[in-house]
């Protein structure tokens, strides 16, 4: 609920029951200069049962977050590497998810830091996934969502908007953008097509 900066260290989620490794409520602030946040377990049998593994770092509505550096790992097929709803800014650090690696429903800026899906085949990932509501932009990073299945570098939702400025967007199996929401991009490297095809009309 008030201030946390990590500069060091590990914290993990070590059940399958939910929950998270940092959650921000709504009023804090949370700063990431380094360390490792993790989730380590992953639980099917939770997920089968109408339960949720858990996330690595959830931002509340109302909530900032500022990642400078360090790791954020999930090793669970349904939750997220980040979750934002309030306000994140990536700066650096490695992202790494078996699912997307960031779901935004609220303000993300990108300056920085690589984000990487893998891990299992049938479970859709993508690098990022941005919500009905949510702005993002996208100054620098590297972006690689999942290669061997349904998975987009930038997955935007109706009512999205992603402006892409620049940042390096890797060879995936399905393409780098998809979506019904608005993409403008300006700048960036792009190893395929940002597909017409990918995209809603306009």
């Amino acid at each position: 609920y008030g201030v946390l900066t990590l500069e060091n260290g590990t914290i993990n989620a070590i059940d399958g029951n939910g929950g998270y490794a940092v959650r921000n409520y709504s009023g804090s602030e949370f700063i990431m200069n380094g360390g490792t946040l993790a989730t380590t377990l992953e639980d099917d049998n939770q997920v089968n049962n109408g339960g949720y593994d858990a996330t690595t770092l959830r931002v509340d509505a109302g909530a900032t977050a500022t990642i400078n550096g360090g790791v954020i790992r999930n090793i669970c097929d349904f939750t997220f590497a980040i979750d934002n709803a309030g306000t994140t800014t990536v700066n650096g650090g490695e992202i790494t998810s078996v699912h997307s690696t960031v779901s935004s429903e609220g303000d993300l800026t990108i300056n920085g830091g690589s984000f990487t899906c893998n891990g299992i085949e049938g479970v859709t990932a993508h690098a990022l996934v941005a919500w009905d509501g949510s702005v993002t932009t996208i100054n620098g990073g590297e972006f690689n969502g999942k290669d061997n299945y349904n998975g987009f570098n930038v997955d935007a939702d109706r009512g999205s908007v992603v402006n892409i400025c620049g940042g390096k967007f890797l060879r995936v199996h399905s393409g780098s953008l998809y979506g019904e929401g608005t993409i403008i991009v300006s700048g960036g490297t792009f190893f395929d097509e940002p597909s017409e095809k990918r995209l809603a009309e306009g």
